[in-house]
């Protein structure tokens, strides 16, 4: 006869972990329903930045962008991200702004 072999299950910890994690995101929701998420996850920034989940990881490996990890998940809020996209905004046309200047001082 042909012995069967189970696969392994997962662990009673993380399963319980990731659904209590799951039922207070749906409690937040349900307590907020008109005002958008704030905290996001890797797949959320990512489509709220219009970047890859691998670029948004490259992104935090190197501090550059506003992450927090609460109970060892990754987060991102989306406050600090618009922040962040702002400030990265203006620092584009001032350096262009910038540039521009110098470049006219130059002819000149």
């Amino acid at each position: 006869m042909k012995e069967l072999n189970p696969e392994p299950s997962p662990t009673p910890s993380t399963n319980l972990n990731e659904r209590v994690e799951r039922l207070e995101r749906i409690i937040i929701e349900l307590n907020h329903p008109n005002q958008e998420k704030e905290l996001l996850d890797v797949s959320e920034a990512a489509a709220l930045l219009h970047l890859s989940i691998s670029t948004i990881y490259i992104l935090k490996c190197r501090n550059r962008i506003p992450w927090e990890k609460p109970r060892g998940r990754l987060y991102f809020k989306r406050s600090a991200l618009m922040k962040w996209i702002e400030s990265k905004s203006t620092n584009k046309s001032t350096a262009v702004f910038k540039k521009k200047t110098l470049n006219s001082k130059k002819s000149k």
